[in-house]
């Protein structure tokens, strides 16, 4: 039950609310050269996007039937991890040393907690596409949809289809809890929105599951975002957790 794994998702929220001070400049040009604003319109070819979806739920019903429902929001949640760590790290890579030893150690527990739950569902190690330069941080969305460390491809072979779908669905929820922990919601990266909507979509969640995490969250105050954000995401967790997903 969702309740089960409350105290994680609580250690989980402590630490990026530990990690929202380190986050640099960086990543805010990047979101304002892009003209991201506070609600990003997904551009989605629905009818076709439903049509791929139905393919998705056809090649891993077979695979589905054999696995326990837990594994739905297990790759949700590693896809969410990783996302959230790879754009911290990513946004401290060009910074000096100091800083970026102090963000790997607060990041610590949060890269152990992947690591086990990849570990327990048969595709580790959790790894996530490394940043050196401004370019590998520009296209840090694209590399996690090359699949540049290949978790994809295991979470596809191990699991399905489907899973690997949620985990980019939590690859892309992630990368913009960073960028909201950070802002306190006054900024947000439109093109994971997007990446995100796409996934959900095929991996067959529904809409309705998760319109509150393909925008900036609305609020009076920083917190008041971060927290309604934050909120959003754990909903889509205890539904994957607790539903059936469509065309299972």
């Amino acid at each position: 039950m969702f309740s089960d794994r409350m105290p994680k998702a609580l250690r989980f929220v402590l630490i990026t609310l530990a990690l929202a001070g380190t986050y640099l400049l960086l990543q805010h040009f990047w979101l304002g050269v892009a003209e991201l604003g506070s609600r990003w319109q997904t551009r989605l070819d629905w009818s076709s996007t439903a049509k791929d979806a139905a393919e998705v739920a056809a090649r891993s019903r077979e695979a589905e039937a054999r696995l326990p429902a837990e594994r739905r929001s297990g790759a949700f949640r590693l896809g969410w991890q990783l996302g959230y760590v790879a754009e911290l790290l990513g946004s401290q890579a060009l910074s000096d040393v100091t800083l970026r030893q102090q963000g790997d150690a607060r990041l610590a527990p949060l890269v152990a907690e992947a690591g086990v739950l990849a570990e327990s569902m048969g595709v580790g190690p959790a790894t996530w596409p490394a940043v050196t330069t401004a370019d590998e941080f520009a296209r840090l969305q694209t590399r996690f949809e090359d699949d540049e460390s290949g978790l994809g491809q295991r979470i596809e072979s191990t699991l399905s289809l489907r899973h690997r779908h949620l985990y980019l669905a939590g690859v892309h929820a992630g990368i913009n809890q960073a960028v909201v922990m950070a802002s306190g919601g006054s900024l947000f990266n439109g093109s994971s929105a997007a990446l995100f909507v796409r996934h959900a979509t095929l991996a067959g969640v529904p809409p309705a599951t998760w319109m509150d995490l393909t925008h900036a969250p609305e609020g009076s105050t920083p917190a008041l975002r971060v927290a309604r954000f934050q909120a959003a995401l754990m909903r889509f967790d205890a539904v994957l957790a607790a539903s059936p997903v469509e065309g299972h």
